[in-house]
């Protein structure tokens, strides 16, 4: 925690200092991150080399397992592609906002996606949290924490998403007006984001229980076998309303499949 705060007070005061003192620009805040990132990762080298944790760190502990390095990979892997596509993803929103409304709509999309973003960040909070605990019971064969822990997660983030919607749907002009006071953005970017907040309700937290490839596959999914062809299809017939609508039908899609999944795995974690 100390390192994270740290590192992010950094960037908060190198921001200003790089990019209008120094007049760097955007590299200035470039810059700024890769500074911030440095001193989370010095204070947390210090730690683990001052004798007060209780990971110690070795060379000769360090050795290549194959065994480990697969099961590493088999749930890591999900994450690598869903940060790849990801990026594909924001190409493909830019491209297409900008062939079929112009850039205007690429400040209403930065303004959406940074205000949903915002309002997940008690989401992500919680699936950080229920992560260890889910991962520590499952190896421990303790299945009626694991189930327990994992709906009350789903409880908590269900609710909370509900809640998340009715804000949305009600004072979507409040959130886009903390970027902008333009009449334009203001409307149009009230309307977009109450579009892409249709499926909150039904986004669910994913877990990861130790399965690989049900990971790899959910993750896959969501982004590349639904978002980016509806990306591609959606916009043809709908225009810049199909970017707007790709989201939450890929969301709610994905929560089908989901629930599908969940299902075909559950025996794993029955007491």
């Amino acid at each position: 925690m100390v390192s994270m705060v740290t590192g992010s007070l950094v960037n908060v005061a190198l921001d200003p200092l790089f990019i209008y003192t120094f007049g760097w620009g955007i590299r200035g805040a470039a810059w700024a991150t890769v500074a911030a990132n440095s001193v989370t990762t010095l204070i947390m080298l210090r730690y683990l080399l001052s004798g007060r944790s209780t990971l110690k760190l070795r060379m000769s502990c360090v050795r290549f397992n194959n065994a480990i390095f697969r099961e590493i990979a088999g749930v890591g892997l999900s994450t690598l592609i869903m940060n790849c596509s990801a990026t594909v993803i924001q190409v493909l929103v830019i491209r297409t906002l900008v062939r079929y409304s112009g850039e205007t709509y690429i400040s209403v999309y930065a303004m959406c996606n940074r205000t949903m973003m915002f309002l997940f960040m008690p989401i992500f909070g919680i699936q950080a949290g229920v992560l260890p605990i889910i991962g520590y019971n499952f190896g421990a064969k303790l299945m009626k924490r694991v189930r327990q822990t994992i709906f009350t997660s789903m409880l908590l983030c269900t609710v909370y998403l509900i809640c998340g919607w009715l804000l949305v749907q009600l004072f979507s002009e409040s959130f886009i007006g903390a970027f902008t006071s333009d009449d334009q953005l203001l409307a149009i970017g009230t309307d977009a984001i109450k579009k892409l907040a249709i499926a909150f309700p039904v986004v669910g937290i994913f877990q990861a229980i130790g399965k690989g490839k049900y990971a790899l596959f959910l993750t896959t999914n969501r982004t590349v076998i639904l978002i980016i062809p509806l990306l591609l299809y959606l916009p043809t017939q709908l225009g810049t309303y199909g970017v707007w609508y790709a989201f939450p039908i890929a969301d709610v899609l994905a929560t089908l499949v989901n629930v599908i999944f969940f299902w075909k795995v559950h025996h794993y974690f029955r007491n």
